[in-house]
């Protein structure tokens, strides 16, 4: 089965009811634990692997001369990798987090080499070796978006074999909410033993090859 949420329904339904044909389990509520469980499934590839971009993408901004601060794009959940040209001439080259144990209070003087960044709430701030000048593209930032809501017939941006794990959440959901306690007992197991299998899969899947995530250069700038 292509776990779409069209699917993802019927799945859970089957697994409450034993046929994914009743409706008890509202198209409302069952869209919202679906969701719900898709971000906790996130979650728990995301502690596997922190490398692994399950929704990718890389943004880029024009550095301008004189100017530290910059806004990180609207829809970032996780910075992963920031890359600084220092000058139109230059490569690119990637940035080390700022040791905050390090800083000192005369910031517009300190220079390191290679180029340094703070995360300050919506914003980055970048520390080069020589004054900052402006340059087109001059910053690239590679990150992990918010995750888009499952609708209609979108399918979670999972590796095929454990897309199941939002269904059995979403059924689990409904049995604890109805104190189906057997049933509910049942699908923890099942949660288990398949959230072992996620934690084992993408704790060992090479971020060099990615097979489903093709991220794209967007301008937010």
């Amino acid at each position: 089965m292509a776990f779409n949420l069209v699917n993802l329904r019927s799945d859970a339904r089957y697994l409450v009811f034993g046929n994914s044909t009743l409706t008890d389990y509202s198209d409302i509520d069952i869209d919202r634990n679906i969701n719900r469980w898709y971000n906790t499934v996130l979650g728990w590839v995301l502690s596997a692997n922190g490398e692994w971009q399950v929704n990718g993408e890389i943004a880029t901004a024009d550095t301008v001369a004189g100017q530290r601060e910059y806004i990180l794009p609207s829809d970032c959940l996780k910075v992963n990798k920031i890359f600084i040209k220092p000058t139109s001439t230059s490569d690119y080259l990637e940035g080390k987090q700022r040791d905050l144990s390090a800083v000192h209070e005369d910031t517009d003087n300190y220079k390191p080499f290679p180029p340094e960044f703070d995360l300050l709430d919506n914003s980055i701030f970048i520390y080069t070796d020589s004054d900052i000048t402006a340059v087109t593209d001059g910053i690239k930032i590679v990150y992990q978006t918010d995750l888009t809501e499952l609708s209609s017939t979108l399918a979670p941006n999972l590796a095929e074999p454990f897309k199941r794990l939002i269904s059995l959440g979403a059924a689990l959901d409904y049995c604890v909410a109805n104190e189906v306690s057997s049933k509910a007992k049942n699908l923890n197991v099942m949660i288990d033993e398949t959230k072992k299998e996620l934690l084992e899969f993408y704790a060992t899947r090479s971020t060099a090859k990615p097979v489903m995530i093709e991220p794209i250069n967007i301008n937010y700038y």
